[in-house]
C-alpha cells in the first residue's frame, strides 16, 4: 500500500497546477534577486568610481603643492645669501612652518583614505546583511513550496 502511495504521489507531482505554481514563484523570484545583485554591483562602481576620482583630485592637488613648496624653496635658497641675518631667520621659520603644513596635509589625507576605506566597509557589511535576508527569504519560500508540495500529494 505504501508503494502504490508512493507511484501516486511522484504521478501527482507532475500535474499541472503544482509545476506551474512552482515555475510561477520561480519567475516571481528571479527578477527580485537579479535587481538586487545587478544594483549592488552598480552602487560598488559608482563609489569606486567617485573613491578613484577623488584620489586623482587630491593626487594633483598634493602635487601641485608640493611642486609650488619645491620651487619656493629653491628660490629661497637662492636669495637666502643676499638677505640679511634677520630675515634669514623669517625665512626659515615659514619654511618650517610650510614643511610642517605639509606634513598635516599628508596625515588628513592619509586619514581621509582611512575614512573612506571605512565607508566602503560599511556599505559591503550592509550589502552582505541584505543578500542574506534574501537568502533567508527564498529558503522560507523555497519551504513552503515544498509544504505545499507534499499537502497537494498528500491531499490526491
Amino acid at each position: 500500500m505504501k508503494r502504490e502511495n508512493f507511484i501516486y504521489n511522484i504521478q501527482d507531482i507532475g500535474s499541472k497546477s503544482v509545476l506551474q505554481q512552482i515555475i510561477r514563484r520561480i519567475f516571481l523570484i528571479f527578477p527580485i534577486i537579479m535587481f538586487l545583485f545587478l544594483n549592488s554591483c552598480s552602487n560598488s562602481n559608482k563609489i569606486n568610481h567617485k573613491k578613484a576620482e577623488l584620489k586623482k583630485k587630491v593626487d594633483s592637488k598634493l602635487e601641485q603643492i608640493s611642486d609650488e613648496l619645491n620651487r619656493l624653496n629653491d628660490d629661497l635658497s637662492q636669495n637666502i645669501d643676499e638677505m640679511s641675518s634677520d630675515m634669514k631667520e623669517q625665512i626659515e621659520t615659514q619654511k618650517n612652518e610650510l614643511t610642517e603644513l605639509q606634513k598635516e596635509l599628508s596625515s588628513d589625507l592619509k586619514k581621509l583614505d582611512y575614512a573612506t576605506n571605512a565607508t566602503w566597509t560599511q556599505i559591503e557589511s550592509k550589502i552582505d546583511k541584505k543578500l542574506n535576508q534574501v537568502e533567508n527569504l527564498l529558503n522560507e519560500a523555497g519551504k513552503k513550496i515544498d509544504v505545499a508540495l507534499n499537502d497537494s500529494t498528500h491531499n490526491s
